[in-house]
């Protein structure tokens, strides 16, 4: 004979009970709030003639002393200066470590995915285009917080790393700085401790 667990048989002989729906209170899962990249940069809207139709966006800390380094970050394509520095942290660093981040920003009107045009030889050329409006960047950048020139750093990814390499001193016609600024790509500056950072 079968023998039914003690709660079943219960429930067979208490028959109003049967057929009664079983409700269940289920609470809905809060809903994690979502990172947004919030700005705190500064948008400059007049640097010069900016040939290369670029948005200029910086950050200085408080308290930030004269001949203080410059760490220029070149986002890649489909991002903005907030989500690179969201997901980056330039600006936390820059309060900690006492330095000024310019953020050069594409628009989708230059190019629809928000890629920096390192392939375009009028947007490289080093007297106009996108490179000239970085940099006009960089100099109204110096001027304005006093930067020390022996100190600016440029870091890019993606399409900003391949936007950075025209900064190289081997290329001394179409470079943004002086050989003795620093020019460092994205899998260059992955260290634990980069240059700006000491």
């Amino acid at each position: 004979m079968l023998r039914l667990p003690r709660s079943l048989s219960k429930l067979l002989r208490a028959p109003g009970k049967i057929g009664k729906p079983l409700e269940v209170k289920v609470r809905p899962r809060a809903r994690k709030a979502a990172r947004t990249a919030i700005s705190t940069f500064a948008t400059t809207s007049k640097f010069d003639s900016n040939p290369g139709g670029l948005l200029m966006k910086s950050f200085a800390p408080a308290g930030l002393l004269p001949k203080s380094p410059l760490v220029v970050v070149l986002h890649g394509c489909r991002q903005t200066p907030e989500s690179f520095d969201a997901a980056s942290g330039f600006t936390r660093l820059a309060r900690a470590r006492g330095f000024v981040v310019l953020f050069p920003e594409q628009t989708t009107r230059n190019n629809p995915q928000r890629c920096f045009n390192w392939f375009r030889p009028s947007a490289v050329a080093h007297d106009r285009g996108e490179l000239m409006s970085i940099k006009q960047m960089i100099e109204h950048a110096c001027q304005k917080h006093r930067i020390d020139r022996s100190r600016i750093f440029i870091v890019g990814l993606s399409a900003g790393g391949a936007m950075a390499a025209p900064s190289s001193p081997t290329t001394p016609k179409r470079s943004l700085v002086p050989p003795s600024w620093l020019q460092c790509q994205s899998a260059r500056c992955a260290t634990p401790s980069p240059p700006w950072a000491q």
